[in-house]
């Protein structure tokens, strides 16, 4: 409290210039924060296929197994014992190869999305890195002094005079252009 009764002039003449960058809206419309998104959709829908594909060979393999244990089911009681016995040990592998193909499957899942969460943080660390720095010149340049983020520091309103979210984002492509 004694550091605002300080700072404050009942006369006026003390006044803050304050801007307000919406950061959030610099990460997905700036060139950067785009290209970054596409990337992590095309590794995303890369991810997927190759899923995909180890989830039809899943299948082919659960349906096989399916297959010869109806088989033993239905034909078992009429073979001779050391058929059921072939038959029973191959159905058993068989599990065994599913089971462990699966947790191959739901291991490489978990690992994709680990790769792209930290894909994605890492390029979202990158261009909040290079925004603080235009911000830094921005505010140093225009004589702000106090530069907020919309997104994170719980700001309730502001005028729309303070929001310099456009002028971030120009000066940011602009930047990468280069």
């Amino acid at each position: 409290m004694g550091a605002f009764l300080l700072a404050w002039d009942p006369g006026g003449a003390l006044a803050a210039r304050i801007g307000v960058v919406n950061v959030q809206q610099v990460l997905t419309q700036s060139v950067a924060g785009k290209e970054a998104t596409q990337n992590l959709e095309k590794e995303k829908v890369r991810l997927q296929g190759l899923l995909r594909g180890k989830k039809e060979e899943l299948d082919k393999f659960a349906k096989e197994a399916q297959n010869l244990q109806l088989e033993i089911e239905q034909k078992g009681a009429i073979w001779r014992e050391e058929e059921r016995t072939r038959k029973t040990t191959d159905l058993r592998r068989r599990q065994r190869d599913l089971a462990r193909e699966q947790d191959e499957m739901k291991r490489l899942l978990e690992e994709s999305q680990r790769d792209l969460t930290e894909r994605q943080r890492q390029a979202v660390t990158q261009i909040v890195k290079e925004l603080r720095d235009i911000v830094h010149q921005l505010g140093r340049d225009d004589k702000f002094d106090l530069i907020l983020d919309s997104t994170a520091s719980g700001v309730l309103f502001a005028t729309p005079s303070s929001n310099i979210t456009e002028k971030v984002l120009q000066l940011y492509d602009r930047k990468k252009k280069k």
